[in-house]
């Protein structure tokens, strides 16, 4: 994979998650008691896949971001 490729998939994939929460939170925020979180994606953002190292690496990044997000959703 070149470069560019994985700055895609980073941009794309995580950038994109950012700006997605960060524009929803405030709603979010609303819903109090209720479990809001939520993001899917296949199988392979644990497993991994051949030639896809950027793609199982972005998908790791949003489990993190997700995890790390419900600790403190204020921010």
């Amino acid at each position: 994979m070149s470069y560019a490729e994985w700055r895609e998939i980073m941009d794309v994939t995580l950038d994109g998650t950012f700006h997605c929460v960060k524009a929803c939170l405030p709603e979010l925020r609303k819903i109090r008691g209720r479990d809001y979180r939520q993001h899917r994606w296949p199988q392979r953002g644990h497993t991994g896949a051949k030639n896809r190292a950027h793609v199982v690496t972005a998908k790791a990044g949003i489990i993190g971001f997700t995890r790390a997000l419900a600790h403190d959703p204020r921010r």
